[in-house]
């Protein structure tokens, strides 16, 4: 527009739903998306947009609201292709060319197409392979047929390169099209655009794998950019039935092959973390996966697998060390405590002896025994209580060290449920104190205990969510919440019941996503995302485990601070804002226990 006074540029976004299925940074997709809606209302501005975009995504632009307002005053539903529409598809450029149609071919074609909605690119490849047989320049029923028809066509044309490859270039194809394939999550599998890095495999050299690139892409089945590779038509993956058996013979170990390759490229990404590397049932999943299918994984993926596998058996033998350790110094304690015993019972007889006659020592000495069991036990009950009511008081005093010290002395002379019970309180409160528990882990930004005691859990720097069992201390599920973010940003808690995980990630853009996860596999059972700050600490459950409320500040720095719940059952959400413009909203009591009541507070900066 710069180049001419006056001009109007006219931005067309073809295929918009690749936004949603092949964009995994949020942050980058609503920055795409902010880009995209400035330009077209900047006041005066000289941009309109056009975006085409499958219906079966409509939904996923509705999640996000300067999206759906314009899509909600300016859009076009567009429809399948009537018959008309897709005889003038037929004929027209038959005519624009010169070529003739054989009487009755159009009829048959329409007949085969009928009205499903993705019949244009099965049409489109049909009519090329038919004109590839052409007799002439009259386009033939013969030459129709011999392509396989519209639904056939394009599965032949694969069929028939593929099997004029060589094995070794065989094994290379599979690789590409599973590998350019996005497994549907309840939808349709779909294309998947790679860069050419990814599609490498280790020990193969790159000659081989673009010269089959070529040879797909020649026959139409693939098509490139300077960089990248995807397949040319979805129809390929829904008609092909080699390919729909490939993605159908292991669709889980495809899943596994598609997080590897991610978490490959963000430990790239992130100068080889070893934060990112894969730890517990991730890895175990993944290499009983990689030697059970033996895919051809490319270097990348190799050496974040092999560093993956490295770190795991050094954290081992640090942890074999650490039992040893510990086991001396159990050995020292018994040691030391039979010495004592020794040593009172010793005192206790020179005291008996003292003071009464002989012949009742004996009695006097058992009597002394049960009575000391009795004060001992009295003891013990009396230094429970006492650290029960005194632990929750030193970590909302910040003295978190002397909680700790407290808790873990509790354990090792009080073995417990109660003991425990303190210990995880502790740790729930403070992700510092974890690694004397368990050596070796990422640095963690957060982590919670559940209320019975069972689970911890913690969430690392580069957005691992691991679920451990609080007694073996194995891990028990994993998953990935949101990308690498500064410390005080992020924040998980379990449900009072103990049923669900609640891990909420914010960045500096000033966007917050909630989710909802399930206890004890971690799936994704609801995700909440807002435009909104978040401080940590300052968001709750209620008792009943129904709703979350979290502090939401503004966007920009003039805006209204506001409570936000979410009920974390039916998916629903409220937003009440608070009085007054920059308020500094920073203290979240949380619910009353009843659940009925929220109590928050802050001042404001006017």
């Amino acid at each position: 527009a710069s180049r001419s006074e006056g001009a109007r540029v006219l931005l067309v976004v073809d295929q918009f739903e690749e936004l949603f299925t092949l964009c995994r940074d949020d942050l980058e997709r609503q920055r795409f998306i902010d880009a995209l809606l400035a330009a077209i209302s900047t006041p005066g501005g000289r941009t309109m947009a056009i975006l085409s975009m499958r219906a079966d995504f409509y939904g996923e632009a509705a999640r996000y609201p300067g999206l759906a307002g314009a899509l909600e005053v300016s859009h076009s539903l567009l429809g399948p292709m009537n018959q008309d529409d897709l005889l003038s598809v037929i004929e027209r450029p038959a005519a624009a060319t010169g070529l003739r149609i054989e009487p009755g071919l159009s009829d048959r074609i329409l007949r085969d197409v009928g009205d499903e909605p993705g019949g244009l690119p099965l049409l489109s490849h049909a009519l090329l392979e038919t004109w590839k047989r052409r007799d002439g320049r009259t386009l033939t029923a013969a030459g129709y047929a011999a392509a396989g028809g519209v639904r056939g066509a394009i599965a032949q044309t694969a069929e028939t390169v593929y099997g004029g490859l060589a094995e070794p270039d065989q094994a290379i194809a599979r690789n590409l099209f599973v590998r350019l394939t996005e497994l549907g999550e309840g939808t349709e599998d779909t294309r998947r655009r790679v860069a050419f890095s990814e599609v490498i495999p280790a020990g193969a050299t790159g000659e081989g794998v673009r010269a089959v690139i070529t040879r797909l892409a020649d026959a139409r089945l693939f098509t490139t950019s300077a960089d990248s590779v995807e397949v040319a038509h979805e129809a390929l993956i829904r008609e092909w039935p080699r390919l729909r058996e490939w993605l159908d013979d292991d669709r889980e170990g495809l899943r596994l092959l598609r997080h590897l390759t991610e978490s490959a490229q963000s430990w790239e990404r992130l100068g080889r973390d070893e934060g990112e590397l894969y730890r517990g049932t991730r890895l175990t999943a993944a290499m009983e996966w990689h030697d059970r299918a033996l895919p051809g994984l490319n270097p990348l993926e190799r050496e974040f697998l092999d560093a993956s596998r490295e770190l795991h058996e050094r954290e081992q033998r640090e942890a074999h060390a650490h039992v040893r350790r510990l086991r001396i110094l159990a050995i020292a304690a018994s040691a030391f405590g039979v010495v004592a015993l020794v040593v009172g019972a010793v005192a206790a007889l020179q005291w008996s002896r003292a003071n009464d006659a002989r012949d009742v020592a004996k009695a006097a000495t058992d009597e002394a025994v049960t009575q000391r069991d009795v004060a001992d036990a009295a003891v013990v009950e009396s230094t429970l209580a006492r650290l029960e009511t005194e632990i929750p008081v030193l970590l909302k005093s910040s003295d978190r060290a002397l909680a700790f010290v407290l808790a873990a002395q509790a354990a090792r002379l009080a073995p417990g449920a109660r003991s425990g019970r303190l210990l995880n309180l502790v740790l729930g409160q403070d992700p510092r104190y974890l690694g004397r528990i368990w050596p070796g882990e990422p640095r963690l930004t957060s982590s919670d205990a559940s209320a019975d005691g069972k689970y911890v859990a913690t969430r690392t720097s580069g957005g691992l969510v691991e679920l451990r069992d609080a007694t073996t201390r194995q891990v028990v599920a994993t998953t990935r919440m949101g990308a690498r973010v500064g410390v005080g940003s992020t924040w998980i808690a379990f449900t009072p019941d103990g049923k669900s995980l609640v891990a909420l990630v914010g960045d500096a853009s000033g966007r917050t996503a909630a989710a909802v996860l399930d206890v004890p596999s971690l799936a994704e059972v609801r995700r909440f995302s807002w435009d909104g700050a978040t401080l940590l600490d300052n968001q709750a459950i209620s008792p009943d485990s129904a709703r979350l409320v979290a502090l939401s500040g503004p966007p920009t720095a003039s805006g209204e601070w506001s409570l936000r719940v979410f009920d974390l059952r039916d998916g629903s959400e409220k937003t009440v804002p608070l009085p007054g413009k920059n308020v500094v909203t920073n203290a979240l009591a949380g619910f009353d226990p009843t659940g009925e009541l929220i109590v928050a507070g802050g001042w404001s900066l006017v």
